[in-house]
Protein backbone atom coordinates (compact mmCIF):
# COMPACT_ATOMS: atom_id res chain seq x y z
CA UNK A 1 0.00 0.00 0.00
CA UNK A 2 1.27 3.64 -0.70
CA UNK A 3 1.54 6.00 1.79
CA UNK A 4 1.03 9.58 0.96
CA UNK A 5 4.00 11.00 1.69
CA UNK A 6 5.69 8.77 -0.84
CA UNK A 7 6.82 5.97 0.77
CA UNK A 8 5.35 2.53 1.18
CA UNK A 9 3.65 1.30 4.41
CA UNK A 10 2.24 -2.50 4.96
CA UNK A 11 0.63 -3.81 8.06
CA UNK A 12 2.64 -6.49 10.59
CA UNK A 13 1.35 -9.46 12.57
CA UNK A 14 3.40 -10.79 15.59
CA UNK A 15 1.82 -13.25 17.90
CA UNK A 16 0.41 -11.92 20.69
CA UNK A 17 0.55 -8.23 19.78
CA UNK A 18 -1.73 -5.66 17.77
CA UNK A 19 -1.34 -5.73 14.23
CA UNK A 20 0.96 -2.01 13.40
CA UNK A 21 2.10 0.25 10.23
CA UNK A 22 5.82 -0.06 9.38
CA UNK A 23 6.53 3.41 7.04
CA UNK A 24 9.15 2.80 4.81
CA UNK A 25 10.44 6.34 3.20
CA UNK A 26 12.31 7.55 0.57
CA UNK A 27 15.61 8.51 1.75
CA UNK A 28 16.51 12.03 2.17
CA UNK A 29 19.26 14.31 3.97
CA UNK A 30 16.40 16.61 6.41
CA UNK A 31 17.52 19.67 7.92
CA UNK A 32 15.52 19.04 11.77
CA UNK A 33 17.84 20.80 13.76
CA UNK A 34 16.48 24.73 14.01
CA UNK A 35 18.96 28.00 13.91
CA UNK A 36 17.70 28.66 17.37
CA UNK A 37 18.93 25.07 18.93
CA UNK A 38 22.45 25.36 17.13
CA UNK A 39 22.81 28.94 18.62
CA UNK A 40 21.53 28.06 22.29
CA UNK A 41 24.36 24.90 22.30
CA UNK A 42 27.01 27.63 21.27
CA UNK A 43 25.96 29.95 23.76
CA UNK A 44 25.95 27.02 26.76
CA UNK A 45 29.66 25.87 25.40
CA UNK A 46 31.05 29.63 25.80
CA UNK A 47 29.22 30.18 29.14
CA UNK A 48 30.45 26.54 30.97
CA UNK A 49 33.92 27.99 30.57
CA UNK A 50 33.10 29.54 33.39
CA UNK A 51 31.25 27.57 35.78
CA UNK A 52 32.65 24.70 38.05
CA UNK A 53 29.27 22.72 37.85
CA UNK A 54 26.60 21.64 35.91
CA UNK A 55 22.36 21.07 37.06
CA UNK A 56 20.94 19.03 34.24
CA UNK A 57 17.45 18.78 34.61
CA UNK A 58 15.39 15.64 33.69
CA UNK A 59 12.06 14.48 33.41
CA UNK A 60 11.57 12.23 35.87
CA UNK A 61 8.92 9.85 34.16
CA UNK A 62 11.28 8.70 31.35
CA UNK A 63 14.97 10.14 31.88
CA UNK A 64 16.44 8.84 29.49
CA UNK A 65 14.03 10.47 26.43
CA UNK A 66 14.92 14.02 27.95
CA UNK A 67 18.98 13.07 28.21
CA UNK A 68 20.49 15.22 25.51
CA UNK A 69 24.11 13.43 24.41
CA UNK A 70 25.45 16.61 23.62
CA UNK A 71 24.78 18.34 26.54
CA UNK A 72 26.93 15.54 28.58
CA UNK A 73 29.70 15.50 26.06
CA UNK A 74 30.00 19.68 26.20
CA UNK A 75 30.15 18.90 30.26
CA UNK A 76 33.23 17.18 30.18
CA UNK A 77 34.83 16.43 33.46
CA UNK A 78 32.82 19.29 35.78
CA UNK A 79 30.54 18.39 38.54
CA UNK A 80 27.29 17.18 37.16
CA UNK A 81 24.20 17.36 39.44
CA UNK A 82 21.28 15.20 37.78
CA UNK A 83 17.40 16.55 39.12
CA UNK A 84 14.68 14.34 38.05
CA UNK A 85 11.61 16.73 37.71
CA UNK A 86 7.79 15.41 36.85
Amino acid sequence: MASPWGGSCHAVTEEGMLPHLIFQFPMKVIQWYPGHMAKAMRMMAENLKLCDGVVIVLDARCPAASFSRGIADMVGAKSVLYVLNK
